[in-house]
Parts: structure tokens; C-alpha cells; sequence
């Protein structure tokens, strides 16, 4: 039977008390972990809410006018922050799969022989460096699907082979201890705050910002191109993502990135050189450009 633990651990320490009261701390940790993930994220999608209408302005106006009249709430903190706090919601408690999002940490613990093993779940490997540079954790990972970690010497790898087999059970498949571990939520009842200071200072720079722009507004060409006439609503799934695929595709093309690299060196003359904590608070005007006299 394949064997897979990369996020197994052992704890240097097997009373529980202690480890509850490690689970505190690590819980403080955690939890601002996921505000700057969140926080991040948030920057990348203000950044985009902003950008790309003064971009489209120039490049294809009726999109840019549709952008604006999407606009809900009274600015793009105030939308982005309704936006993933239900997407962090809908991720954590129905286990909906959004890895941009997902702040859900928590560990499974089993006692075993004296010590206490566990596995790590949590998306990202951001939160799993985290938890394995907590001085009382150590790997204790195993698989068997291929072969070992070369930092681990081959009596040790046996050693984690018994171990995670003794606690699940694997050759009866009715472990109790595998089924009946004990769980300690590191995340639970989080929710989104954001420090508009904080937020700012995780958006790219300008010519980033120029360059990610280029990319959003040709990769929306490009797939618009290869749609064409057909109706949206009436493709399949397995269509709208092929048609994802090709905008993807192309912009890996020579000719793809120096179109990119064309309209972002043009952006960088439109999009605003900073965004501040003032931008991210109000919706800002859209200057079209003015139409040649006849």
C-alpha cells in the first residue's frame, strides 16, 4: 500500500498539557501568518481593481466603462475585504478547495510509544516552514510511492516506516488511534482585518504593477480572440478553460512577451506611479482619452 506523509512530525515532548500550551503560541503565530497572507493577497486584487479599468481606458474603453459599473461598495478595500472574507469563510468551514485563501491550519496528533507524532495540514508551503522551524517540532515525514529523503539515514526512514504503520493500522485498516486522533485547530475563528497601511505595502512596484497589467489585459484579448463568435454561456466547462489555456499559452511565445513587454513599457505613462492608503479607500476616476477632433 502507497504511503504518503510529507507533513508528518514528532513532538520533543509527549505531555499534553505542555502541548496545549505550546498550541497557544503557535496559534499567535498562525494567525498573523494568515493576515499577511491574506493581506497580500488583498494587495495583488486592489491592485488589479485600480490598474486595469485606467489601462483598458486606453486599450479598449467598453471594457473599462464595464469595470466601473461593476463597481460595489465604496472602494476597493471595502470590496476586496467583503470578497475574501467570504471566500475564507466558504474555504474553512465548507473545506471548499481556494489555495489563495485557504488559512486553515490545524494538526493531528497521536500518541504512540511513549511520543507524540502528528501530521501538519495547511495549504501553502509558507505555513509549512513555518511550523517545522518551531524549535519543538521535528520532520518526520515518510513516503514509500518513491524514494526516501537522501538527509535521512536509511535506519531512520525503517524507523518512520514502523512507527506511521503502527499507528494506522495499515495492514488491517481499522486503526482507532488513525482514526481517533486528537485535533488542535491553530486557525479556528479567524477572520480578515486589514491594516490599509499593511496592505499598501505589499503592492508591487510600478513597473511590476505595468507588467502584471499588460498580462491581464492581452491574456483577456487573446482569449476573447480565440472565443469569438461563440456564446459564452453555452460552452462547456472543458471549452472555457481550453480557451484559458490558449491565452496562457501564447503569452509564453516570443511574440506574446514582447507584446507584454510593448504595452507595459506604454502603461507605465497611464497607471498612477503609487498607490496609497487614500487610493485604497476611495474609487478613483478613470481618464479616458480624449477622441482627435474630426
Amino acid at each position: 500500500m502507497s504511503t504518503k506523509i510529507y507533513n508528518g512530525f514528532k513532538l520533543t515532548t509527549s505531555d499534553f498539557a505542555e502541548i496545549y500550551e505550546l498550541a497557544e503560541t503557535w496559534r499567535a503565530i498562525f494567525i498573523d501568518a494568515c493576515q499577511v497572507k491574506i493581506e497580500k493577497h488583498a494587495a495583488q486584487r486592489i491592485v488589479r481593481l485600480i490598474d486595469m479599468p485606467a489601462a483598458l481606458a486606453h486599450e479598449r474603453p467598453d471594457g473599462a466603462q464595464k469595470m466601473i459599473e461593476e463597481r460595489s461598495h465604496s472602494s476597493p478595500l471595502s470590496k476586496i475585504w467583503f470578497d475574501i472574507s467570504d471566500e475564507v469563510r466558504e474555504s474553512m468551514h465548507k473545506g471548499t478547495r481556494a489555495p489563495l485563501v485557504d488559512v486553515d491550519v490545524r494538526l493531528h496528533l497521536f500518541p504512540f510509544e511513549g511520543a507524540v507524532y502528528g501530521i501538519l495540514h495547511a495549504e501553502g508551503s509558507d505555513f509549512r516552514e513555518k511550523f517545522f522551524s518551531q524549535e519543538q517540532v521535528e520532520d518526520f515525514s515518510y513516503w514509500n510511492n518513491t524514494d526516501r529523503n537522501e538527509d535521512v539515514p536509511e535506519q531512520e526512514w525503517s524507523e518512520r516506516d514502523r512507527v506511521w504503520d503502527g499507528i494506522f493500522d495499515r495492514r488491517r485498516h481499522r486503526s482507532f488511534l488513525g482514526n481517533h486522533g486528537f485535533e488542535i485547530k491553530l486557525t479556528d475563528g479567524y477572520a480578515p482585518v486589514f491594516d490599509p497601511e499593511r496592505v499598501v505595502s505589499f503592492i508591487p512596484s510600478h513597473v511590476d504593477r505595468c507588467r502584471e497589467t499588460a498580462g491581464h489585459v492581452l491574456g483577456d484579448k487573446w482569449y476573447t480572440e480565440w472565443v469569438g463568435d461563440r456564446d459564452r454561456q453555452k460552452m462547456s466547462g472543458g471549452e472555457l478553460m481550453e480557451g484559458i489555456w490558449q491565452a496562457q499559452s501564447k503569452a509564453k511565445t516570443d511574440e506574446g512577451k514582447a507584446e507584454i513587454e510593448a504595452l507595459a513599457e506604454r502603461l507605465q505613462d497611464i497607471l498612477q506611479p503609487e498607490i496609497t492608503v487614500d487610493d485604497i479607500r476611495s474609487w478613483p476616476e478613470v481618464e479616458f482619452p480624449t477622441a482627435p477632433a474630426p
